[in-house]
């Protein structure tokens, strides 16, 4: 009996040794991969590298999509993708670095879309007298769509509802040689695309005008006593060509402009000639029913005829206006009228040149072929006179 109990205090010894000694630990690897992420354009099959430290033994990689192809050398993980990428949207895989019993690692491999970006027609062209909106089709899969950047100030560019790009033309050119602008069009990573923009020279006659002078012709036919019959003065263009100026307008030192507006030429009513007290004068066509002056306001459209053999430009015509009672018409008058500066109105006194019935001038130019900037006009010398209704005196 006393030899079972010895065995069986022995055996419980033994396994209390067993059971109290702990189990060593093991060791946790470390493992970084460097960089995290990889970008691949969409043509570029170029390997890339990325580096591998780990205190394992070995380490190992996976791709989850079968475009990325991969490679160990040393400590580093060669990464590349097989194929060019073709379509609308990028697209993304995932490599996962292992080693030992470290903590998996992760690197994002993206590759852009390959975009498409083309443009019809690729030239738009306006002729010298034309103005409006000219469109081009833009095609292109790129997510953003796409842009257009231009430095040339003579045109616009917008987009249309439907995705079209519209150049806008507003202004006519009357310069000596033809103007070009281009439209740089990009999209994503797609090749750029050039849309040319031109405007061709000036076949319109009034292009003809040059620097000069010229001399005047007309019947004054509301102030005239004692205006003048005839008188001369200087006509020059104003550098781009948009409008010219006439010096000394009815003898009284007033210049005056005429414009261009869709290939004719116009009195520019809306162009403040001269000023005085409350008063601004403007060059304005008017005419006279029933001991009444009926004017146009300054928008008010009134075509100046030019004869390219003569050199003459003609003043003479007929004006009409709609009033309460109807139309109007009479015998154009033209001339420099007053307006008060802040209620806009016309009175009797407010005449700074006669009103001339049938008014023509005649042109002469110099032999200078370049259009100088407008000078400035001298200060108008004003007479004051009397008729049938006074100028404004001074």
């Amino acid at each position: 009996m006393k030899r079972i109990l010895t065995t069986t205090f022995a055996a419980l010894a033994a396994l209390a040794m067993l059971t109290g000694c702990p189990k060593p630990k093991e060791l946790q690897n470390s493992l970084t991969v460097t960089p995290t992420t990889l970008a691949f354009a969409s043509g570029d099959i170029t390997a890339k590298t990325v580096a591998v430290t780990t205190d394992a033994r070995e380490w190992s990689a996976k791709a989850d999509v079968e475009w990325i192809t991969l490679m160990q050398e040393g400590a580093a993980l060669v990464v590349a993708v097989n194929v060019a990428h073709i379509g609308t949207e990028p697209r993304e895989g995932s490599v996962t670095v292992t080693a030992g019993n470290a903590e998996p690692k992760t690197v994002t491999v993206t590759q852009q879309a390959t975009q498409s970006l083309s443009v019809s027609p690729s030239s738009l062209h306006f002729a010298s007298g034309e103005t409006g909106s000219k469109s081009v089709t833009v095609t292109t899969n790129a997510v953003g769509g796409w842009k257009a950047t231009y430095p040339a100030d003579w045109f616009e560019v917008s987009s249309s509802a439907d995705g079209r790009l519209v150049v806008t033309v507003d202004e006519l050119w009357y310069g000596g040689s033809s103007r070009e602008g281009t439209i740089d069009i990009t999209a994503g990573n797609a090749e750029p695309e050039t849309v040319t923009v031109t405007q061709s020279s000036s076949t319109f006659t009034f292009a003809d005008i040059k620097y000069g002078t010229y001399t005047a012709t007309g019947t004054p036919s509301v102030l005239n006593t004692p205006g003048a019959r005839s008188w001369s003065g200087s006509i020059r263009p104003n550098a781009s060509g948009l409008y010219y100026e006439l010096t000394n307008f009815g003898d009284d030192g007033i210049t005056v402009r005429l414009k261009f507006s869709q290939g004719k030429i116009y009195v520019d009513s809306a162009y403040k000639a001269d000023e005085y007290g409350y008063f601004d004068g403007y060059l304005r066509v008017a005419m006279r029913k029933d001991g009444y002056i009926y004017y146009g306001s300054s928008t008010y459209l009134y075509e100046v005829d030019y004869d390219m053999t003569t050199r003459t430009l003609d003043f003479g015509g007929t004006a009409s206006f709609i009033t309460a009672s109807g139309t109007v018409s009479g015998d154009a008058l033209v001339g420099v009228m007053g307006f008060h500066e802040s209620t806009g109105d016309l009175s009797q006194n407010n005449y700074f040149t006669d009103m001339y019935k049938d008014l023509r001038l005649s042109l002469t130019f110099n032999t200078r072929a370049a259009a100088p900037e407008s000078a400035p006009a001298s200060a108008p010398t004003m007479k004051s006179a009397s008729g049938l209704i006074p100028r404004m005196a001074r």
